[in-house]
């Protein structure tokens, strides 16, 4: 299964191998951006996190465990490289989250 498709669950029933895929795009995509920005002298360097790190939503551990790493990766970088952290709160009524988009249920990819 593609990992832009909902996959929620427990940890507990969880496949080792299903999870890194899902947070891969955010633990790996910020570092690589980092690397290649590091000698750009940016303003700010934004990510875009989510308020699930801090009160997790039953069964989204991977979603969690990658926004998790965000605010961590963003908190261990130096001062100078201006890192800053949104953490967007639960959304239903924009974009993907439309009921009519088929997100909530796992029924579409975005």
């Amino acid at each position: 299964m593609p990992p832009e498709i909902l996959q929620d669950g427990i940890i507990q029933l969880k496949k080792e191998r299903r999870s890194p895929p899902r947070a891969r795009p955010k633990t790996e995509g910020v570092q690589i951006l980092d690397e290649l920005t590091r000698d750009n002298p940016l303003d700010f360097f934004a990510l875009f996190s989510s308020v699930s790190a801090l009160t997790p939503p039953d069964g989204q551990v991977d979603y969690c465990a990658a926004n998790a790493f965000l605010n961590a990766f963003a908190q261990s970088r130096p001062a100078e490289r201006n890192f800053i952290v949104i953490g967007w709160g639960p959304w239903s009524e924009i974009g993907n989250g439309r009921p009519e988009a088929g997100i909530l249920n796992g029924n579409q990819s975005f």
